[in-house]
Order: structure tokens, then sequence, then C-alpha cells
């Protein structure tokens, strides 16, 4: 082990200072960062509550599907589809990638597969990089493989709204993708 005391500097009362000083400094950032988050949740709520529940029963009640304000601000009342796959029910989400599969739309499913190897196993991972196929090691023993697959949330939401559009998603479908429309208000606001 090296000695590296004599390289360094012996701590003074302004050395401490400056270290008080920095915690202190770090300390009030990281209240001022909780404080930004919870306002921003905060606004977020605000913003969501006015667009997805004030504005279109307003808009509703009016009979108005879009209208103009005296201050230019353009209102557009919208339907917006939403649907989700389960992450954490497996048996939920293989009826959902199945009917995706059955309905002719298997190309949306992004599939990724992870390979596990023991500390002592690289050679055994070379040989899977140079030859994806071979997936048996010297002694026969099939690798420990898992594979994970799922769509983007906004590719979902895209095949969602089309099909809903074009009238071509069926009951099923519509309770294997947890499919939901909400009318929502978009805001143009003048420049």
């Amino acid at each position: 082990m090296h000695d590296y005391s004599e390289f360094t500097e012996a701590p003074t009362d302004e050395n401490y200072a400056r270290l008080t000083e920095l915690v202190d400094t770090h300390t009030k950032a990281v209240k001022e960062e909780a404080e930004a988050a919870a306002t921003l949740k905060k606004a977020k709520a605000a913003r969501v509550d006015i667009e997805e529940k004030q504005l279109p029963a307003l808009m509703d009640k009016l009979g108005l599907p879009d209208c103009s304000l005296k201050s230019g601000a353009k209102l557009k009342a919208v339907k917006q589809y939403f649907a989700s796959i389960s992450a954490k029910d497996p048996d939920e989400r293989k009826v959902a990638l199945d009917w995706v599969n059955d309905s002719g739309n298997g190309s949306l499913i992004k599939r990724q597969i992870t390979v596990r190897f023991k500390r002592d196993e690289q050679k055994a991972a070379d040989e899977l990089l140079e030859s994806i196929a071979a997936m048996e090691d010297e002694s026969g023993k099939v690798f420990e493989a898992e594979q994970r697959q799922w769509i983007e949330t906004n590719t979902l939401k895209s095949f969602v709204k089309n099909l809903m559009e074009a009238g071509e998603l069926d009951e099923e479908g519509q309770k294997a993708l947890k499919v939901h429309a909400r009318k929502i208000v978009k805001i143009t606001l003048p420049k």
C-alpha cells in the first residue's frame, strides 16, 4: 500500500468551511429539485384535468366541437384512443400479443432475447456471438434464455386509433388491448 499523505493538504478551518458550504448548497439543491418535481406533477395534473374533463364537458354542454375565442385561442375537441398491454400479468400479456399476431399485425411487436451466461462461460458466449444458431455448448446444455416482446406505446396507440376509426377492432381485440377512448380538447394559442 502506498502512502500519499505527503501529497495531501492538511485540512484547515477554511477547507472545512468550504466542505460545509458545498454540503449546504447541495442540500438546498436537493430540496429545490423535490419541490420543482412536486410543482410539475401538480401542474400536469391540473392541465390534464382541464384538457380531458373540464373543457370537454363544457364544450359538450354548449354543443361546440370546436371554437375560437376572442383572445385568438382555438379549441378543438378530438377523440383519442388509448391501449395497454399488461407488463405484470403474463397471461394477459400473452392474450394481447397473440391477438396482435393472429390479426396479422405481428410486425408491430418488438422482440428481445436475453441469454445469460455464468462468469466462467466466456468461451460459450463467444461461440454464440459467432453463430447465434449454436444454442448448445459442448455438453449439450441449452443456454437459459428469455424472450421479451412488446409494442412501443405510440405504435400501439396509432394502431388502435386506425383500427377503431375504420371499425375493424372487434370486442375481443379491444379487451385484449385494454382499449379506451377519451375526448380531449386541443388548445392552439395565438402567436
